[in-house]
């Protein structure tokens, strides 16, 4: 009898199991073929948890899809399940709550292909988005920006982009935005559009790769760029909008063949952050090093940061600044005030922070344009190690007085000026990987005192590792050689 029981039992097991997981993951409501209308219907008839598939084919979309479900839409392959958009301004998907898209090849021109306009932990991965028609004209692959009050955030990884870019915003109302810099940033964190081993190339003028603005919060990491820039942009002349909150960028590839107009590799015009690690090769039109810019230093914006405008610091003898939402500045340590309605607010500047940027192991050195260097200065805004390899004693080559270091966590100065910083390689446990390295930075925040100050999240990014496993084929569950009824 002992053993018909565990017989039974050990067919049973799997059976549940099967059914378990089914439960657990939902349904998979497979479309009839890629058109608009038949993956409409798939979705109009899939629940919370569902997995609407496409089969592979070609087809031609004249509209786009609204999705208010957590599903996931899963393609045969990003080769093999394409959509196209039938012209300018025609999308795919608007996206608003936790969705993953997965395994699609979308040709689209001008316009957004996928509008992520609310949910927090969506994922997007591989797909191929390309422009049909490459010229000068904004075609925006995945676009990110909530009408809600609450950060966006989600992964785009493992896709390519040709000709395409991906635009990071944090809300679309002034109020939201300036909500974003009354409140603290916590960096390494999961509330940001993490943008990771991507593959971007571009062949046309227009090629930033990755943009931003108002109150947004990125990280670009182990990404490919080929004739592309990440950029992030800056208030310039409208009072209406906030710059881009933050950003990481680390471990990603820059390369430029020189044929197309790519500024520079990396184009930030506002927010604080992290560069390091990132390895840059070729030649771009302005330059090859990470460039820093501050909008309102240049003559050609009508909102000088000159020493007289409410909405800046305006330190005396320091030309205005801190400039409002610069390269370096941080949190409005006195909350901003927005009052009535758009498009006709009333603005009430509080006082803004500093918050310096700290660049290390990057191949070039970071370099600021124009006027810039009047509001972005060398160790105040921004800390950079420049050229220093790694450290090889306390006090070489990083003596712990300007800049960042970095080498062994043994290595760190013992003594060190406020404001630096110090990359201990050997510190950290956030890269989960085989490719690159671990590290925390430190940073001194009074004279000889080092205090814990960033480690970057976890990499390869959770979601990546949290989508449901295939159930098991029912075909391969037999019961066992021992298995008889028992009268």
């Amino acid at each position: 009898m002992q053993m018909i029981l565990k017989g039974i039992f050990i067919f049973v097991l799997p059976v549940f199991l099967f059914l378990a997981s089914l439960d657990a993951y939902g349904a998979t409501i497979t479309a009839t073929n890629c058109s608009q209308s038949a993956v409409q219907s798939a979705i109009t008839s899939a629940a919370s948890g569902d997995t609407v598939t496409i089969p592979s084919g070609s087809c031609t979309w004249g509209s786009g899809i609204s999705i208010d479900k957590k599903i996931t839409i899963q393609g045969a392959g990003s080769s093999s399940t394409i959509i196209t958009a039938s012209a300018s301004g025609v999308g795919f998907f608007s996206i608003n709550t936790n969705v993953r898209i997965t395994g699609i090849g979308f040709r689209m021109y001008a316009g957004t292909g996928i509008g992520i306009y609310n949910g927090q932990g969506w994922r997007i991965d591989h797909c191929s988005f390309t422009r049909i028609n490459p010229v000068d004209l904004s075609a925006y692959a995945i676009f990110v920006r909530h009408f809600s009050e609450g950060y966006p955030y989600g992964l785009i990884d493992n896709n390519t982009f040709t000709n395409t870019r991906i635009q990071s915003d944090r809300c679309a109302s002034l109020r939201c935005q300036v909500d974003a810099y009354n409140n603290e940033i916590s960096f390494g964190a999961a509330d940001a559009v993490y943008m990771e081993d991507n593959n971007f190339t571009f062949t046309i003028n227009n090629n930033n790769a990755s943009d931003s603005n108002r109150g947004g919060r990125w990280v670009a990491r182990f990404n490919t760029y080929t004739n592309s820039e990440i950029m992030a942009h800056g208030r310039g002349a409208n009072i209406k909008e906030r710059g881009t909150r933050s950003w990481e960028i680390y471990y990603n590839t820059f390369t430029s063949t020189g044929n197309v107009g790519s500024i520079a590799p990396i184009f930030l015009r506002s927010g604080t952050g992290f560069i390091f690690d990132n390895a840059i090769t070729g030649k771009w039109t302005w330059t090859n090093h990470p460039l820093l810019s501050s909008d309102r230093s240049l003559s050609a914006y009508g909102q000088p940061c000159g020493g007289t405008n409410p909405m800046d610091r305006n330190i005396e003898g320091q030309e205005g600044w801190l400039c409002r939402d610069q390269v370096g500045a941080g949190t409005d340590t006195v909350a901003t005030i927005v009052t009535g309605k758009y498009p006709n607010e009333e603005i009430t500047w509080g006082s803004q922070s500093a918050a310096p940027v700290y660049a290390w192991g990057n191949t070039t050195s970071i370099q600021t344009n124009g006027d810039s260097y009047k509001h972005i200065k060398a160790n105040r805004d921004y800390y950079d190690a420049g050229t220093l390899g790694l450290q090889t004693s306390k006090t070489s080559p990083f003596n712990g007085t300007s800049g960042v270091g970095r080498g062994t966590y043994d290595n760190r100065p013992d003594t060190c000026t406020k404001g630096v910083a110090y990359w201990a390689t050997d510190r950290g446990s956030w890269n989960k990987s085989s490719s690159g390295g671990q590290g925390q930075l430190f940073k001194c925040t009074s004279t000889n005192a080092w205090t814990l100050y960033y480690e970057p999240y976890t990499y390869p990014h959770p979601l990546r590792s949290g989508e449901a496993p295939p159930p098991p084929d029912i075909g391969d569950i037999k019961p066992p050689g021992n298995f008889r009824i028992a009268k």
